[in-house]
């Protein structure tokens, strides 16, 4: 029994095996796909091209007509506008060092006034006090720094890590508090470590990934060569024929891959320029030519997206609207000018009448002897917060 069924299975294989297609190699056609995404990249560029006309239309016809006319009818009320402004922006500085002196000194605001005069007024006589504060701040920032300062041949110990990490720790009250705790305290030092420590292996790991690169594939970094300068040829500024932002953007990340020895990077970069030029030679894969569109298909994206914040600028379409418009936009703009003047006015004369208060001699105290009060600083100092 045992024989005849080994017998049914095997002769069952024989039939399966006979009835079973052969495996075989099927060749695809990608002649229709890569048309498909030829076809795809070109209408990408084209409302790219259409994107980039309308936006470069705006930069240099409508912006430059628009301030033209704005500066030549308004020229009058923005100059009160920057009049008011300063004025009102010199006054809110004072009354800032006025403050500043007030709490240092902890003096009076009236003798706080007269100081910050003074000090405009005689600021040679101050200067060896302001250059002894920078100093100390200065010798401050170096000693803080120089502790923290990796030196990249050197290799530190576990207690040289805990010196270093406790330093640190001063620098930081919250993070000193909560490493009070044992077990925080010892979670922080592993982190600071490894942070301390990622940078130089990094840049180790690196540099040996870029020799054992050169050492197993000369060819590669040959290709990589080739492509770069290829590239340069095509978009390096003594170069290139056009000009814009595209094409800086694109030499900016060929330099980047070129750095980093990235081919794939390089590869899609030089089939962007070559799709861009209409070049769709055989040497591109369907691969290259899709990552050239979705490049494309970014910078569209970025373009739209400036162009949808230009359209609120009144500046937008400048160029192409008559004088009705013109009269309309003329009016509102007035209004705004005016509303802007006013603002800067109520501010100078608020701040004015902070410091007419401060400037005026404390008055003395009936109650007790000696003593001095001002009138009215609270209420006058609630206009800075």
């Amino acid at each position: 029994m045992k024989k005849s069924t080994k017998k049914k299975k095997s002769a069952y294989l024989d039939v399966a095996l006979k009835s079973s297609p052969s495996l075989s190699l099927v060749i695809i056609d990608q002649t229709p796909i890569r048309k498909k995404f030829i076809i795809s990249c070109k209408k990408t560029i084209k409302e790219l091209d259409k994107v980039r006309n309308e936006w470069l239309h705006f930069e240099n016809t409508d912006l430059p007509r628009y301030t033209q006319w704005y500066n030549k009818t308004f020229g009058n009320e923005i100059l009160e506008i920057n009049d008011a402004f300063h004025k009102a922006g010199d006054a809110y500085s004072l009354i800032q060092e006025i403050e500043d002196l007030k709490f240092k000194y902890r003096i009076s605001y009236y003798d706080a006034y007269k100081l910050a005069l003074d000090r405009r007024k005689n600021p040679e006589k101050y200067e060896a006090e302001t250059d002894s504060e920078f100093n100390e701040e200065d010798d401050e920032y170096d000693s803080n720094n120089s502790k923290f300062q990796e030196d990249e041949e050197e290799v530190l110990g576990d207690d040289d890590f805990l010196k270093v990490f406790k330093e640190f720790l001063k620098t930081n009250p919250q993070l000193q508090e909560a490493a009070k705790d044992k077990k925080v305290f010892e979670i922080l030092f592993e982190k600071f470590k490894f942070q301390f420590n990622r940078k130089k292996e990094e840049k180790k790991a690196e540099e040996s990934k870029q020799k054992e690169l050169k050492k197993e594939n000369p060819n590669l970094i040959e290709r990589i060569k080739s492509i770069y300068r290829s590239l340069a040829r095509k978009l390096h500024p003594d170069y290139r024929k056009e000009s814009g932002e595209h094409f800086e953007t694109l030499w900016f990340q060929v330099q980047e891959a070129y750095r980093s020895n990235n081919l794939e990077k390089l590869e899609i970069l030089h089939s962007q320029c070559n799709a861009y030029e209409g070049n769709f030679s055989e040497e591109f894969s369907i691969f290259q030519i899709k990552s050239a569109k979705e490049g494309y298909g970014l910078q569209l994206k970025s373009i739209r997206s400036k162009i949808k914040l230009a359209k609120k600028d009144p500046a937008w379409g400048f160029s192409k609207i008559g004088n009705k418009e013109v009269s309309l936009k003329s009016k509102e703009i007035k209004i705004k000018l005016k509303r802007e003047l006013l603002e800067h006015r109520e501010n100078l004369v608020q701040f004015n009448e902070i410091l007419r208060r401060w400037s005026t001699p404390p008055i003395k105290s009936n109650k007790v002897k000696n003593k001095y009060v001002e009138l009215g600083d609270d209420d006058y100092i609630s206009y800075l917060f």
